[in-house]
């Protein structure tokens, strides 16, 4: 897995939550609409396609888009 990957797939699951506003590295998770649900299952969608595993202590603490990447193992 490339960090360039894991951008655009998580930048097209937002566009496919109808997330309309303008989404950077720095948005907040919470205030694009996302709820902690939403939050688990593109975790578990990164996991799964891209074979790598979530800290799970780290995964509270995603606040921000680019926090997905520092919860990475």
């Amino acid at each position: 897995m490339n960090e360039k990957q894991l951008k655009k797939f998580i930048f097209n699951k937002l566009k496919q939550l109808n997330i309309k506003k303008n989404v950077t590295l720095d948005s907040n998770i919470y205030s694009l609409g996302l709820d902690s649900l939403d939050l688990m299952e593109l975790v578990l969608e990164i996991e799964e396609k891209f074979k790598v595993s979530f800290d799970d202590k780290k995964i509270n603490n995603i606040k921000q888009i680019k926090d997905l990447f520092s919860a990475l193992k």
